[in-house]
Order: C-alpha cells, then sequence, then structure tokens
C-alpha cells in the first residue's frame, strides 16, 4: 500500500564446537540471501582474526576494510570471531578491526551480511562486552554436537563417496565405537571433523590388512571395510598374527590387535612393543577405553 519497510537486520551469530556445519550453513545463507533479493552475488567471504588484524600500528583499518569490500553485496564469515577480542591485552589491535566492521554494518545495511562463529560461551561474552556488537547481532544460531547416530551417517556418506561398503559387523561395532565418542566428547570435540579423521584412519586400516594377505585381493574385496578395519576391531575380527619389526617374538593373541587396541589394553599412547603407533600410525590416538568398558574390560577383550 505504498508504506515504507525497514530492512530487518540479517546478522547472525553461530555458536558451537568445531565442525558442526557453521561454515556449510554460511555458504548456504549466502545463496538463500541471494535467492531472496537480501544481496545482489551470494557469495561468501571466509576471513579468521589473521585475515583482519594487523601486527603493526596502522595496519589493522587497512587490511579490515579491503576484507569488507570483498564482501559487499555477499556474506562475510568471520570464524572464531571472539579473537578479535582479547580482553587481557587493551592495546590489542583487534578492537579496530571491531570498529570498522560496526562502521560498515551501519553504512553498508543494504549489501553487506556479517556472520560471526565461535564457541558458545566465548561469543556470548564477545557480543555482550561491546554494546554496538549486541544491537546489531539479535539472532543467534546453536549447532549442537553430532550424536553417534548423526556421525554414521556422516561417515555412512563418506564411505558411499568413495566407493566403500560396510559389512553389518563393522557397522555395529562403528556405532558402539561413535557412541563412546560422543558420551566422551569436551568442548575441543570435532564432530563430523572426527568422522572425517576416522574414517581416514579406517580405510588405511582396510589397505594395511589387504596388503598382508597372500593372494591378490578382489574388486568386493578392495571396496569391503571388515569389523577388523575398525579401531579395536581385530579383538572381534580375524587378523593374522603380527610380531613387531626386527623382533623374534613369537606372535600371540595380544600381537593380533592394532596399535589403538594396545593402547586401550595399557592406557597410553605406547603399543606393547614399547614403540608408540605400530604397526599403524594413525593421526589421532582415539580414546577408547569408555567404549570398551561397556563391551568388557579391555584385558578381557
Amino acid at each position: 500500500k505504498g508504506l515504507k519497510v525497514k530492512a530487518a537486520s540479517q546478522h547472525l551469530v553461530f555458536t558451537g564446537n568445531p565442525g558442526t556445519g557453521k561454515t556449510t550453513v554460511a555458504r548456504i545463507m549466502a545463496e538463500i540471501l541471494k535467492d531472496h533479493g537480501v544481496i545482489a552475488k551470494g557469495h561468501l567471504v571466509e576471513v579468521t582474526r589473521s585475515d583482519l588484524v594487523g601486527r603493526y600500528i596502522g595496519e589493522t583499518g587497512p587490511k579490515t576494510k579491503a576484507v569488507i569490500a570483498s564482501a559487499l553485496d555477499g556474506v562475510l564469515f568471520i570464524d572464531e570471531a571472539y579473537t578479535l577480542a582479547v580482553e587481557s591485552s587493551p592495546k590489542d589491535f583487534g578492537g579496530e578491526a571491531i570498529a570498522e566492521l560496526l562502521t560498515a554494518m551501519e553504512n553498508c545495511q543494504d549489501r553487506l551480511v556479517v556472520i560471526v562463529a565461535g564457541y558458545s560461551k566465548e561469543m556470548a561474552r564477545f557480543i555482550e562486552a561491546n554494546p554496538g556488537l549486541a544491537s546489531r547481532f539479535k539472532t543467534t544460531i546453536q549447532f549442537d554436537d553430532y550424536d553417534g547416530d548423526e556421525m554414521l551417517e556422516i561417515f555412512e556418506k563418506l564411505c558411499g563417496e568413495n566407493d566403500y561398503r560396510l559389512t553389518n559387523d563393522a557397522r555395529c561395532l562403528l556405532k558402539l565405537y561413535l557412541n563412546g565418542l560422543y558420551d566422551a566428547r569436551d568442548k575441543n570435540f570435532g564432530n563430523a571433523r572426527e568422522v572425517r579423521n576416522l574414517f581416514e584412519d579406517v580405510a588405511g586400516n582396510q589397505a594395511v590388512r589387504l596388503a598382508q594377505k597372500s593372494w591378490r585381493p578382489s574388486r568386493k574385496e578392495l571396496l569391503r571395510i571388515e569389523v577388523e578395519d575398525v579401531p579395536g576391531g581385530s579383538a572381534f575380527g580375524a587378523s593374522p598374527p603380527i610380531s613387531p619389526p626386527g623382533s623374534s617374538q613369537p606372535a600371540s593373541p595380544y600381537l593380533m590387535e592394532p596399535t589403538l587396541m594396545n593402547q586401550v589394553r595399557l592406557g597410553g599412547n605406547e603399543t606393547i612393543f614399547g614403540m608408540p603407533d605400530w604397526p599403524l600410525k594413525p593421526a589421532r590416538p582415539y580414546e577408547l577405553r569408555e567404549l570398551f568398558r561397556k563391551f568388557g574390560k579391555a584385558g578381557d577383550a
């Protein structure tokens, strides 16, 4: 009816642990805002503190302005935005970056959408500590951690993308394993990143297992993930006995277990041979202690 309508603020705060999909959702938001005519281009510019804050006096302002200019008509996504406000250092240049950001959000309301992201508690303190931020970021979206079932879905998606197939036993142990990861999580829990890392470890375990075969694996074997490929799975599978490199020590049931199972048994980061990460070298020593407490004592597994 010809009435003027003031555009609502589209700036958002994303909170949650790493790997919960905040960056992915920011990209989707940029596309949605473009489709609805809120922004013209719909591109996402992803930055962190180092992209905005300089090391010397007079460097931060130009750096921040350049980033803002590149994000005009799109979305500026600032990950770990709370690092811009360093409470223990009043002379930190992060405050200058925040001031430039607030100015741009005021002067370019119809051309710039800003999404800031980080841990829940740190982001709450960050927003509340600055009245200018609190008045502009009025909507917060919490990204919860993925539970065991959701992480299993992510793992199966990774398998599908790489043509792997899980056996029923492998899937059951993975579900138990991922539930254990979820129950033991802390603020540094990686969520989807943990699953991606686990997938790489499982694929590596499968490759090592097949390399130990005395025959050439078939295509089905190359694409199949067995229970012994899952960390701790050889305690339930049928892996061949393995002796330590350069050792005459006879093989035993304990030597059939991969490094991660040995870590559970001994409660440390060394194998039963006193050598770290043998025979496999996973990038992350997964904590299986809680998992096998539920399944049975590690020493009896």
